[in-house]
């Protein structure tokens, strides 16, 4: 698929949603920003940057002919690999093999790959990417390259450790100090967020970063049986509770991307 409008006057948004460990909504939270962000901008892409994974093209119903690798080799271009979802209009680029070929690069190698992405990503206004779980170097590398890095837990304890690991290797790059948490799958909203102030405490204890928690997700069966369908929460006209509070938190986020985008120079990500 060629891009065949023009770029966006200013610097697009990009959001890498990463998670300590699997199992924790991390893709449907991926799918669901993205799907917001095209509800206010005309130029949206997504990426799954999942490991060996397809959770973004079969949560979305695509079968992709053309996927990152082929933009690694050069045998494509961005906006030639991607694909068309014809309902939402969100651009999507697989994975594939191409994202496990990010964990080993030259210096000089990385550099080309990471200008090669960031050209296509002039083409436009916010870039999702479904950067995987786990600290794997091509999970890094994605997380990288974002302007706002996103981490999704659980308050499960196990899971909440799996994000300070996390946190302790995404902090050694030096890329980022600041990075927003969304907590899913939530059936006690105070226990969810005791359980982030005792994490945020251990972080700014021990770790050169800050987190700021955008929001609470619940626990909602709504989510499950829109997977099933392939379809989003907000095909459900916003009703579910999980759907309003996607909402509030992608908002927030997507006001926080303009802020960091705007000030490039004071802030490379938005100030918890």
């Amino acid at each position: 698929m060629s891009q065949a409008t023009s770029s966006p006057a200013t610097a697009p948004m990009v959001f890498a949603v990463a998670s300590g460990k699997g199992g924790v909504g991390k893709t449907f939270f991926s799918v669901h920003l993205a799907l917001l962000s095209r509800m206010m901008k005309p130029r949206v892409l997504l990426i799954d940057g999942d490991l060996g994974l397809s959770n973004v093209e079969v949560a979305m119903g695509l079968h992709p002919r053309h996927h990152l690798g082929d933009v690694l080799s050069g045998a494509r271009t961005l906006s030639d690999a991607v694909t068309l979802h014809p309902k939402s209009g969100l651009h999507i680029l697989a994975g594939g093999a191409g994202v496990r070929e990010l964990a080993d690069l030259t210096p000089e190698r990385r550099h080309l790959i990471t200008t090669t992405l960031e050209e296509g990503f002039r083409n436009y206004d916010v870039v999702v990417i479904d950067a995987g779980a786990g600290v794997h170097p091509a999970v890094m590398f994605l997380v990288e390259m974002a302007t706002i890095p996103v981490v999704v837990t659980t308050r499960e304890p196990q899971s909440m450790a799996d994000a300070y690991s996390f946190l302790k290797i995404a902090s050694t790059t030096g890329r980022h100090r600041d990075f927003h948490m969304v907590m899913n799958q939530i059936d006690d909203d105070k226990s969810a967020r005791d359980a982030f102030a005792r994490l945020s405490e251990v972080v700014g204890r021990f770790l050169p970063v800050r987190l700021r928690l955008l929001g609470c997700v619940p626990d909602d069966d709504a989510v499950t049986d829109a997977g099933y369908r392939r379809r989003s929460l907000f095909d459900l006209n916003f009703t579910p509770p999980a759907a309003r509070a996607v909402w509030t938190v992608g908002e927030q986020l997507l006001e926080a991307g303009a802020h960091a985008v705007a000030e490039p120079a004071t802030s490379q990500v938005c100030a918890g």
